[in-house]
């Protein structure tokens, strides 16, 4: 049976007397969409029996003519409907309109017949339900249009006899609820004076609206059926009768202001737009060099310091979703801008000196003032500190003296598909052009200064040591000398070029990869452990260790091993032929031995990763292994792993030694080879027969060429030996992010969501977990999922999460498809505690606080809502308590109190709790519960423990899947289903 089905049956079966006299006393008809009605008779109402209608806020034109129409709420069956006729009305020009859905059942009947049932006895409990239905829907839909919706900060539950705060915002609990409140100083809505008379005024408050005072009020809340069966039940409905006209009148004026704001900065847009491509295509025309864009100007600084950061780092940077509604009230913080823009930042530390040069922007701030300022590295040049308030700019010492030591790095993602190590390589090579150039320079300068040496040489043996030239020596040795100088400042000013290359590129694809590990889908996490995941993520720290200074010697090199090739060609052809020939061919079987070798070492770093995961995780479970007796096993199978690396790593050596018997053999046997070549080039004698200094020089040369084609091998020897590293990093790369171009922000949720015919499994041939699932909830409602284990319940959970996606159906918050928005953004607003969540290590501020920002009174209150305070402040470190891993130093219920002081510190909009107080005994749990009541959030429980849904406004009964009951708790239990079948098995 359906579950709406079975909660109508329900309310029927309590109300028995209230619906045969709607029936009897009520003219009945079946009306379809295009038999629409107004609600503009006092005296009149109308029960819906059957089907839905909605309801919209229409212009009435002096004709009766129905004009354009708002949307105002949704009612369902059992739900009665009263006529409105108000002065204000008129005046206005509005009227509440009805239109029923197909094959819709309604009762009408006069006002006065309703009175009549109320004053029996069992009249006030069968008529409140259908009459809280009614202002429920009521204020929900004025509601809405408050967006997003205000911070709530005291919920009342109907019997409660409390205290309003001053300027504070209160609302119901649980379902409407009942105050008498003073007329001049209470506002509806908080824009909405209550209707004026005498005394004070009985006024209706449900889940969804609220009230906001100018003095304390001392306030006792009734609930519908207290109110009718005190006969002060028709007065209060009159009041909110009478406030509606004014606060739709006031939100339909706010709806057309705020339409025209979008359609005006929408045209903004357009022209800054039109603008800016002008201008753009005459700096084509002009040279080439694009102007300077002024769209910054009359933005706050932090913004433009922000944006010249991201015009030289390469990323965009965007404003949050407050800011682009509209709202000038508070400028966006650091942290807004960095979420917005999907950025990591880092503080870091600027030291004084030559060696402070940052390698990358860095937003830092004035020493004197603390107005933000970008600090620009420039290549050949020193740093620049540019001032967005004044427009300026410094460079050199006095650049660094005007601002803090403190700064703050960004690091921006990837793009959300799947790369390779390409996007990599070519950030880095942007940010160090100059340094690749210089590199560049400086191997070619070194390669041509290599050709001193065998050119002076058989200079010095051929012409002057035969004629015995001092003079002529002295100026050799000189301009040798001067070559050697040279060629080292050249190696140096290389090698220095390198390392700042490295010094650039290692933090930048580091950083890089964390990142994207951070951003991937949590179904990326189930295929790999946590040990052999921290290996694949060090893999570039790794790398940047194993090849230091490798690849820029090889370049060098490189140039050497050119330049004398050239030589040894110039000197003879054959000869120097035959030496590349030799060189190419042992080149050849290194890189092949070398491939097998890289071979074995990528199976050795599979061994590793698989070993550290192992470990850790033997490390993790060892209380678990001492318990069952499993020492042996578990030694065993770590002893399997370890062997099959170390055959391994003994197959790698064995390549080692091959390696090296190939290298003494091919030094012997090309000297050999060039030896019998030069030979028989002197004794063949002629204008062509090389002379001993052009042999000498010929030898010369081609050490100069060996070492480098030596260096080169081992350069590419130690790439291949770090190739299994690049490929661990790979699936990183390759898994595509949950990504957010193209994505909307969500901007500031309220708190309403929706599963609309959910379908998932986890597996392509797996059972469904999630079988057509539709649950609603409306902002600050309880709402709790039960059922069996392996229902499906957790599930429903990752879904809201986006941990995973629907196969079919969606999940909306705020009317906004779940998959069509940031997801970063909405995790953002949620409040989450699973059921196998854990402290982390630090301390308990650290615990709470987490990345929120937090200060430590919002940890504070945040603990005592939790029920935690008290023992914090038994112990002697307070919030600086160390918390280890695990959290052994707490007990169980001081952990789940823990993680849902951490759920709540941010003040979310979403709280999800997952078995979340399965380890607090019942007096802590009615504590903290009664604290949640009074958060202004919308709360999804999962839950076995069937005490913990008492209060909630519907519970979902899951079963196989599939929600087979839908109801309150007292309704679930009188329909006698699954629902009552699991609570009197907890009872029994």
């Amino acid at each position: 049976m359906d579950s709406s089905n079975i909660e109508h049956s329900a309310s029927q079966d309590a109300h028995g007397g209230l619906h045969a006299l709607l029936r009897a006393a009520g003219k009945a008809c079946v009306v379809g969409g295009n038999q629409s009605f107004l609600l503009n008779a006092a005296d009149e109402c109308w029960w819906l029996e059957r089907g839905r209608i909605e309801l919209f806020i229409t212009e009435i034109g002096k004709d009766g003519a129905h004009g354009a129409r708002r949307h105002l709420a949704s009612v369902g069956p059992d739900t009665l409907l009263f006529g409105l006729d108000h002065p204000e009305w008129t005046r206005a020009g509005l009227g509440l309109l009805a239109v029923p859905h197909a094959d819709t059942r309604i009762h009408r009947l006069s006002c006065g017949a309703l009175r009549d049932f109320c004053a029996r006895v069992d009249g006030p409990d069968e008529l409140a339900p259908p009459i809280d239905r009614w202002i429920s829907a009521l204020t929900e839909g004025l509601a809405r249009w408050a967006s997003p919706s205000p911070l709530i900060h005291q919920s009342i539950h109907a019997g409660e006899a409390c205290t309003i705060p001053a300027h504070t915002r209160s609302s119901s609990a649980l379902g409407v609820i009942w105050l008498d409140l003073p007329r001049d100083a209470v506002w509806f809505l908080g824009t909405q004076d209550l209707p004026p008379g005498p005394g004070a005024c009985l006024f209706p408050l449900a889940p969804s609206a609220w009230i906001q005072s100018s003095a304390d009020l001392a306030v006792a809340a009734k609930n519908t059926a207290q109110i009718a069966a005190d006969g002060e039940l028709w007065a209060g409905l009159q009041a909110l009768h009478d406030v509606l006209p004014g606060a739709l009148a006031l939100n339909l004026r706010l709806s057309d202001v705020d339409e025209y704001n979008r359609l005006h900065l929408r045209r903004q847009a357009g022209d800054s737009d039109w603008t800016r491509s002008l201008r753009q295509l005459r700096g084509v025309l002009d040279g080439g060099v694009p102007e300077r864009d002024h769209a910054d100007h009359g933005l706050p600084a932090l913004i433009q310091a922000m944006r010249w950061i991201g015009r030289h780092e390469g990323f965009d940077i965007r404003l949050p979703a407050q800011r682009m509604r509209g709202d000038e009230g508070r400028a966006p913080t650091l942290r807004d801008i960095v979420q917005a823009s999907g950025l990591r930042m880092r503080v870091v530390r600027l030291r004084a000196g030559p060696a402070a040069e940052p390698a990358s922007a860095l937003l830092c701030r004035a020493r004197d003032d603390g107005r933000p300022m970008a600090l620009i590295p420039r290549t050949g040049k020193s740093v620049m500190v540019a001032d967005p308030t004044g427009g300026r700019t410094w460079s050199g010492p006095e650049a660094m003296e005007m601002i803090d030591s403190h700064a703050m790095a960004f690091t921006a993602p990837l793009p959300a598909a799947p790369q390779g190590w390409a996007p990599l390589l070519r950030r880095v090579a942007a940010r160090s052009r100059g340094d690749l150039l210089t590199l560049a320079a400086a191997a070619l300068f070194a390669g041509i200064l290599g050709l001193a040496a065998p050119i002076m040489l058989a200079y010095l043996i051929d012409a002057v040591l035969p004629e015995q030239d001092h003079g002529r020596l002295l100026h050799a040795g000189i301009a040798l000398g001067l070559a050697g100088v040279a060629g080292f400042i050249m190696a140096f000013v290389g090698s220095v070029a390198f390392s700042r290359i490295r010094g650039r590129g290692g933090p930048m694809m580091q950083s890089a990869i964390v990142d994207r590990l951070l951003r991937l889908p949590v179904r990326f996490f189930r295929e790999y452990s946590a040990g052999d995941l921290a290996l694949r993520a060090s893999a570039v720290n790794h790398l940047e260790q194993s090849l230091s200074g490798a690849v820029a010697q090889a370049a060098l090199s490189g140039a050497f091993a050119a330049f004398s090739l050239a030589l040894l060609l110039y000197y003879d052809l054959r000869a120097g032929a035959w030496a590349a020939a030799a060189a190419l061919a042992y080149a050849g079987l290194a890189l092949l031995l070398g491939r097998a070798l890289a071979h074995r070492e990528k199976a050795l770093a599979e061994y590793g990763g698989k070993l550290q995961g192992l470990g850790l995780q033997l490390i993790n479970g060892i209380d678990k292994i001492r318990l069952s007796a499993s020492e042996i096993w578990a030694f065993g199978k770590w002893a399997r792993l370890f062997s099959a690396a170390q055959r391994q790593q003994l197959a790698a050596t064995r390549y080692d030694s091959l390696q090296a018997l190939l290298n003494g053999f091919y030094g012997l046997a090309v000297l050999a080879l060039l030896f019998t070549l030069l030979g028989a080039s002197i004794d063949a004698g002629g204008p062509q027969a090389m002379t001993i200094g052009a042999c000498a020089g010929f030898l010369v040369a081609f050490g100069h060429f060996n070492g480098g084609i030596l260096q080169i091998l081992g350069a590419m020897r130690e790439l291949s030996a770090v190739q299994p590293l690049l490929q661990s990093v790979a699936p990183i790369l390759r898994a595509e992010t949950e990504g957010r171009e193209g994505k909307e922000d969500p901007g500031e949720l309220s708190g309403a969501v929706e599963f609309n015919h959910v379908s998932f499994r986890y597996g392509s041939d797996g059972p469904p977990a999630v079988d057509d699932v539709s649950i609603t909830a409306r902002p600050g409602e309880f709402i709790a999922i039960v059922g069996p284990s392996g229902c499906g319940k957790s599930t429903l959970l990752r879904l809201l999460l986006g941990f995973e996606t629907p196969d079919s159906g969606g999940i909306l918050l705020d009317g906004q498809d779940l998959r069509e928005l940031d997801i970063v953004a909405v995790r953002r607003q949620m409040g989450v505690v699973m059921q196998n969540s854990k402290p982390l290590s630090g301390t308990l501020f650290d615990n709470i606080a987490g990345m929120t920002g937090a200060s430590m009174q919002e940890a504070w209150d945040a603990a005592h809502r939790a029920g935690l305070g008290e023992d914090i402040d038994r112990m002697p470190m307070g919030m600086h308590t160390a918390v280890s891993h695990g959290a052994d130093t707490l007990s169980g219920g001081q952990s789940q109190r823990l993680m849902i002081a951490r759920a709540i510190v941010s003040k979310p909009r979403i709280l999800m709790l997952d078995e979340a107080t399965s380890a607090l005994d019942n007096q802590t749990q009615a504590a903290i519960t009664e604290h949640l009541d009074r958060l202004s959030v919308t709360r999804i429980v999962v839950a076995h423990r069937l005490s913990t849904v008492l209060k909630a406004n519907r519970i979902y009964v899951m079963d196989a899947g599939r929600i087979v009951e839908t109801g309150s708790y007292d309704e679930l239990m009188r329909a006698g289903g699954l629902f009552a079948r699991l609570a009197q098995a907890q009872l029994a």
